[in-house]
């Protein structure tokens, strides 16, 4: 059986969402302006603009919405990988549903082996110092990834298991859970940077008409 790896999607960067809402309020300032009802809605939509930024701003802080973006997802995997109570390990969705397993066990699996694997390949294909070859491993077909300690360096690792629940490949664990870590608060700054500028676009909205008819 194909397990595949199908990470959520991750939050897109500012920019596509500033420039198109810059574009739209714009169009949509000069609609109104050009019917003379202007000053009546000119606010209303800067508030309500303040409204979508303030509810991006606490993404991170909605369960509801966060477990759905990789961010998200990502966050659980690597508390259920440094937590100090249970089992520091992790199943691929279709054997965590199939086997019944809590949500735990497997939320944040896919995105924590596109995490890991996009940044091993990045750094085996530059300059940079570090990890100098991608691992022969199928990353596709990842049952299991534990934390343990490895069986040929001894120290504490991340260990990658093939189908046949053997280990495939493991690597200390600091690197990748720092790299974890560091991940989430990057998608963090994002998602907050990204609120932060919308609630600003929408209080300038707000003030527009003080800006227009100020001598």
């Amino acid at each position: 059986m194909e397990l595949g790896v199908s990470p959520a999607p991750r939050f897109p960067p500012a920019r596509t969402f500033v420039l198109p809402l810059l574009l739209i309020l714009g169009f949509v300032d000069v609609l109104i302006y050009c019917t003379g009802d202007w000053p009546n809605w000119v606010q209303p939509i800067g508030l309500a603009t303040d409204i979508v930024g303030a509810t991006v701003l606490a993404i991170p802080d909605v369960p509801i919405i966060w477990r759905r973006l990789f961010s998200g997802r990502l966050d659980q995997a690597y508390h259920q990988l440094t937590s100090r109570f249970g089992v520091l390990t992790m199943y691929h969705p279709k054997i965590g549903k199939d086997k019944h397993f809590p949500e735990s066990d497997y939320i944040g699996f896919d995105e924590t082996i596109a995490t890991i694997r996009d940044t091993i390949q990045l750094q085996a294909s530059s300059d940079n110092p570090g990890i100098t070859e991608v691992p022969d491993i199928d990353w596709e077909n990842i049952p299991r990834i534990a934390r343990a300690k490895s069986e040929d360096t001894g120290e504490d690792a991340l260990i990658f298991y093939n189908t046949e629940m053997e280990e495939a490949y493991s690597i200390g664990s600091d690197w990748p859970l720092s790299l974890l870590e560091r991940m989430i608060d990057k998608q963090k700054q994002r998602i907050r940077r990204c609120g932060l500028m919308i609630l600003i676009i929408g209080f300038i909205q707000q003030l527009l008409p003080y800006l227009i008819s100020a001598p």
